[in-house]
């Protein structure tokens, strides 16, 4: 654990460091900014009392410090409020899935390498070189002398953020309505991801990937509205307002590109309906939404294969999922990947997830039971099967699933026990069951937690 500790350490001071570069750069920023503004009223002869004029410029460079570095500001916060939190929970989790300690020591460590703030100084510090370029291009867009220029008014300087707001919103073109969406797509997503407790480093890689795609659909639709020469300060408020929409959801300017092409003959209605239709995922494991979906992508889970085979403890460590709901959908993936067509079969039969299938056939009695229940199963889905009308303008008829032999049971539950992930979920359930029996008093034992190792229903 001395390796661990050492891990800890290292954040933190990464922390102390980030935070006081932030506060230097800003104090230097901010007083050159306010002397450059100083010499430039006394060289033009404006009429400004300079207290103010150094006041108003230590304030708007905090503006766009504060702007720009809000999200490197949200990270520096999450690690110092829920890095601590979050370590002992995940070691207390993993602890229950049945790890053994020197696993347990080799998987936190990975845990801190892939989550401590040192991991997120690449990324971060390409958000905050993004950031600050957007906003220097929206607050100083004419550097030092145009803020100036926007405050001059018939020699005289009229100090304060509602003289400059109205000239810089004038200024502001398709391109920057789209980053301006993207910037508030980011806050959001920042803000919910620190709420469930899952800021990662992949998350904000993927804010930068969008905010630099963003850039590229502003300045393709800017040129499809009039061209990098057109007055932007006569677009309408809907062309405004779908520029905006672009960094929010990228997806709203490809639809209505879409559109715009289907109209000329180039896509057709069905590849629309394609691109919403439900993914393999949510068909075979109820109740994924689609953020759960989004973020189970995001570590490369697209398929039911895909969350079956990913090892439990890579999964605790590198999403925030709660953990007895990770746990179900592992649990229910296994039996899906195993079962194939035939999964259907073991729904009817009341079983949804591998260690339900592994604690019914403990007894030669379960066993006998589970295989009529199947079979019963497989004939009620055969009387489901009918002919095919002549027209047939419904969906075609559904097909017939071949009963689960007892050599095909024998099958899944082999791949079940030489597959990954089973015997953390039977320890996890079986410490689970435990657990609850201690909080409600009982004498369950191993009689009372019996139907925990099934997992969810």
């Amino acid at each position: 654990m001395l390796q661990l500790r050492r891990r800890k350490s290292a954040s933190r001071f990464w922390l102390l460091i980030t935070l006081f570069l932030f506060l230097a750069v800003f104090g230097i920023v901010g007083w050159a900014t306010a002397e450059r503004a100083a010499q430039i009223a006394v060289q033009e002869g404006l009429d400004a009392e300079l207290t103010d004029l150094y006041a108003f410029a230590f304030s708007y460079v905090l503006l766009f410090f504060l702007l720009a570095s809000l999200p490197l500001l949200m990270v520096i916060g999450y690690h110092g409020l829920q890095g601590d939190m979050l370590t002992a929970k995940l070691q207390e989790h993993l602890s229950m899935a049945g790890l053994k300690d020197d696993q347990l020591r080799a998987r936190m460590l990975e845990y801190q390498q892939s989550n401590g703030f040192s991991a997120f100084f690449l990324p971060i510090l390409v958000n905050l070189l993004l950031l600050y370029v957007f906003w220097a291009a929206i607050l100083l867009p004419h550097g030092i002398d145009g803020m100036l220029a926007y405050l001059s008014d018939g020699g005289t300087l009229k100090v304060g953020i509602a003289y400059m707001f109205p000239r810089i919103a004038a200024e502001m073109s398709l391109v920057t309505w789209a980053l301006m969406g993207a910037y508030f797509y980011c806050l959001s997503v920042l803000i919910r991801r620190w709420m469930q407790s899952d800021l990662t480093t992949n998350v904000v890689w993927k804010l930068d990937v969008r905010l630099v795609i963003t850039f590229v659909l502003g300045l393709l639709f800017s040129r499809m509205v009039g061209g990098t020469d057109a007055d932007f300060s006569a677009i309408g408020p809907g062309i405004t307002l779908l520029a905006f929409s672009i960094g929010i959801v990228p997806g709203v300017f490809l639809r209505w590109s879409a559109r715009q092409l289907k109209r000329l003959g180039r896509v057709e209605a069905n590849d629309m309906v394609r691109l919403f239709a439900p993914s393999e995922l949510q068909r075979r494991i109820p109740g994924i939404s689609f953020w759960q979906l989004d973020r189970l992508a995001e570590e490369g889970i697209e398929s039911v294969q895909d969350l079956a085979m990913r090892s439990i403890p890579t999964l605790l460590i590198h999403t925030r999922f709660d953990t007895a709901l990770l746990m179900s959908w592992v649990d229910r993936a296994l039996l899906a990947n195993q079962a194939g067509e035939q999964l259907v079969l073991f729904q009817r039969a009341h079983v949804h997830s591998a260690t339900q299938l592994v604690a019914r056939v403990q007894t030669e009695q379960g066993r006998h039971a589970l295989l009529r229940s199947l079979e019963d199963a497989a004939e009620w889905e055969r009387s489901r099967v009918g002919p095919a009308e002549p027209d047939a303008r419904s969906e075609p008829p559904r097909a017939s699933i071949a009963p689960v032999s007892d050599a095909q049971l024998d099958n899944i539950l082999s791949g079940l026990g030489d597959g990954p992930n089973l015997r953390e979920l039977m320890c996890y359930w079986e410490a689970v069951g435990t657990r609850h029996a201690r909080s409600t008093g009982g004498q369950a034992g191993l009689d009372g937690v019996a139907s925990t190792p099934a997992g969810p229903q």
